[in-house]
C-alpha cells in the first residue's frame, strides 16, 4: 500500500476512534445516548473540547517528545508549541458541527 494512502487511512481511522471515545465519555457523563438525537450547546462543547484536549496532548507527545512525525514549514503552529493549528481547529469545529448536522437529519 502506498505510504501516503496508509497514513491518510490510519489518521482518519484514529480520528473516528477519538470521536467515538469522546461521544462515549459525553454519554457516560449524561447517563445516556439520547443527547445524540437532540444535542444542546453543552453536549456539543464537551464533544469538541474533549477531542481538542486529546489532540493537543497527542500532538505534544508525538510531535514534541517522541518526534514520530513533523509538520511541513507550511503548517502554521500554535505559538509557543509544536501543535499544528489545523488539527486544533478541526477538533474545535468539526465534532460539534457534525453532531449538530446529524441531529437535524431525519
Amino acid at each position: 500500500m502506498n505510504t501516503v494512502v496508509w497514513y491518510r487511512f490510519h489518521c482518519t481511522l484514529v480520528d473516528v476512534l477519538i470521536l467515538l471515545g469522546c461521544a462515549v465519555i459525553v454519554s457516560v457523563a449524561v447517563r445516556g445516548i439520547g443527547w445524540l438525537e437532540r444535542p444542546d450547546a453543552r453536549h456539543l462543547a464537551a464533544l469538541s473540547l474533549l477531542g481538542t484536549a486529546y489532540t493537543v496532548l497527542s500532538e505534544q507527545i508525538n510531535v514534541g517528545l517522541v518526534e514520530s512525525w513533523a509538520y511541513s514549514h507550511l503548517m502554521p503552529v500554535v505559538p509557543g508549541t509544536n501543535i499544528g493549528v489545523v488539527p486544533v481547529l478541526q477538533w474545535l469545529i468539526l465534532p460539534a458541527a457534525a453532531a449538530w448536522l446529524a441531529s437535524r437529519v431525519r
